[in-house]
């Protein structure tokens, strides 16, 4: 009679182990860390009047979009993400009044900073130059 149980051993113990491209490294992440992180952000700035959303639909699903919204008063920041090799390169598109888009280049998230606190300080760097937007606007 044959043993086959250490041949089975031997076969789980080979288990392939698979490389994530870094998309889908990015993918995992935003899924892991950086949608909690927003979650977290909403709630705690909800009450103060500042909106803060993720729409990370398109990435998970095997594209290479994320939308962050962020708004406040009559403001409205919308970054969208395209997810590269080397990170999450963003567009700003600034809403003012129901106005809007201004268009320009945003910020890039690079693989190296996608930490939980890395995007916690990227989003509140983002709130808070949106809120100081709204300020000095009233200013005027």
């Amino acid at each position: 009679m044959t043993d086959s149980a250490p041949a089975a051993r031997d076969a789980s113990d080979e288990a392939v182990r698979v490389e994530l491209s870094p998309v889908e490294a990015i993918r995992q992440v935003v899924c892991d860390v950086l949608v909690p992180v927003a979650n977290e952000l909403a709630e705690r700035y909800r009450p103060k009047g500042i909106d803060v959303s993720v729409d990370a639909s398109s990435l998970l699903s095997g594209e290479r979009g994320l939308v962050i919204d962020i708004s406040y008063k009559g403001r409205r920041q919308s970054l969208e993400g395209t997810a590269i090799d080397e990170g999450i390169a963003f567009t700003e598109n600034h809403y003012f009044d129901g106005m809007g888009p201004t268009v320009s280049t945003g910020p890039m998230l690079s693989i190296r900073r996608l930490t939980r606190e890395a995007f916690s300080e990227f989003l509140y760097e983002q709130i808070i130059a949106l809120v100081k937007s709204e300020s000095s606007h009233h200013r005027k």
